[in-house]
């Protein structure tokens, strides 16, 4: 009998007549029992804009074309993106063309920093030159129409074709009351004069109220101490080129708003 009640002590756990045995899990403190180190999750906004320009762009779009017939050129989505393209024979020299897009909400550049990536694919294998495409940057009261880059206040990143042949450089422009403030160029003339190969680039540019960043893979980051001179403005993607020119291509493949 004696052993007997000492086995249903050991198998019964709640035996009142067995000593109190507390487990390993309540003699922790609540402390001891979750130390576990939880670390917050950050949560990543999602873009403003985040376009492929490979279906019907629709009413958030404005397109246009400046100083260039309908038939000589063309402003389209396609799989691969939005194409571009211009012919400018017959034109007068001093007639620059335009065709354009231009993204109609308003983004507000003094509120916070703004990112803009940029997808461009240089169509053109043979001569380039005076042709250019590119990004600008206008005050959100300016009229979709005409050069973006004509405005008193502007800010445009364009390639722009170093001929004769195919080649191209990046510049930027920041202007403000028809008054240049701020180029750069990468050292263009002095350096890579005859220009550089492009087939696609994709290029960030980060706006805030002091400083205008560019990063492009596989060149240097280009950081200029300057803002736009404006709070709210709008995004226009453009091809251009001076006179008597063959018909042209570009085709942008994103962009985007962080």
């Amino acid at each position: 009998m004696r052993l007997y009640g000492l086995l249903a002590c050991v198998s019964i756990g709640a035996c009142s007549g067995c000593p109190n045995q507390s487990s390993p899990a309540e003699s922790k403190s609540p402390s001891e029992q979750l130390d576990v180190d939880i670390q917050p999750v950050a949560v990543q906004k999602p873009a403003r804009l985040e376009q492929r320009f490979n279906s019907d762009l629709g009413s958030e779009w404005a397109l246009w074309r400046y100083q260039v017939d309908e038939e000589k050129s063309e402003i389209k989505t396609e799989g691969q993106g939005l194409r571009m393209e211009l012919e400018t024979y017959g034109r007068r020299h001093e007639e620059v063309s335009v065709v354009a897009a231009a993204w109609k909400p308003a983004l507000d550049f003094l509120a916070e920093p703004q990112t803009i990536t940029l997808g461009l694919e240089w169509l053109e294998d043979s001569n380039a030159a005076y042709l250019s495409a590119g990004l600008a940057i206008i005050p959100e009261a300016s009229p979709l129409s005409g050069d973006p880059r004509d405005l008193a206040e502007v800010t445009h990143l364009s390639f722009i074709g170093v001929g004769p042949g195919a080649l191209a450089r990046r510049e930027l422009l920041v202007q403000r009351k028809g008054q240049e403030i701020a180029r750069d160029t990468e050292g263009w003339p002095d350096k890579e004069k005859e220009g550089r190969q492009l087939t696609e680039v994709v290029v960030k540019i980060v706006v805030t109220d002091a400083l205008i960043q560019i990063e492009e893979k596989g060149r240097p980051p280009v950081s200029i101490a300057a803002n736009l001179g404006f709070a709210r403005g709008r995004l226009v993607v453009f091809a251009a080129s001076h006179s008597n020119s063959m018909r042209r291509a570009v085709r942008f493949t994103q962009l985007r708003v962080d």
